[in-house]
Parts: C-alpha cells; structure tokens; sequence
C-alpha cells in the first residue's frame, strides 16, 4: 500500500504538475512513517523542504517541519528538537499576509 501511495506522488511529480506537490506528498510521507521506512521519508522530507524554499509553497510547510521531527525521532537524531522548533516557527504568522490588516472596504 505504501509502495503505491510513493509511487502516486512521484506519478504526480514526472507528470510535471507543481501546484500542491507540498500537499500532495503528505500521505506517502505520513505512510513512510507509519511503515518505520525512516530513510524514504526523511529523502522525501528533503526534497519536498528543497521546492518549498524554490518555490515559497508554503501552506503545508509547519506540518513538513513537524513531520521531519518526527522522522528525526524515529531515527533518534538529535536534530529532532531543531526540526519541531521551525515547524513552530514556520506558521502562519510568517507570512507577510498574514501581518496585514483586513478591510472590509476596497475603498483606496
């Protein structure tokens, strides 16, 4: 099962689609884990990190960092502390809109 949920995402990735890919690895990732495949889910961990700094994909990006922390845990690295941090610090609050005042009116 896992084997087909990898192979999906990477289907999805040679098909040349890049919006959502952050997203869309989630479940191979989070099958990664569940199987203890600690090795192909930091690999995917890394490249899914790697577009997101390319790219500025960002909407999953604190349950990417939470995820590596829990694969770093599962390898008993000791990075994991670093990683659970960034997956703290990488919400919402980030986003230079996320600072920005709502109006209701479109008034200039």
């Amino acid at each position: 099962m896992i084997d087909a949920l990898g192979a999906a995402f990477d289907a999805y990735v040679a098909s040349g689609q890049r919006i959502g890919t952050s997203s869309y690895s989630l479940p191979a990732l989070e099958g990664y884990l569940a199987v203890g495949d600690v090795r192909r889910a930091s690999e995917l961990l890394d490249r899914i990190l790697a577009f997101i700094a390319e790219t500025g994909e960002r909407i999953v990006e604190p349950e990417i960092h939470r995820l590596k922390g829990e694969c770093l845990l599962a390898g008993a690295a000791p990075a994991a502390s670093e990683a659970m941090r960034s997956a703290a610090s990488s919400g919402p609050s980030r986003s230079p809109r996320a600072r920005r005042p709502c109006s209701s009116s479109f008034a200039p």
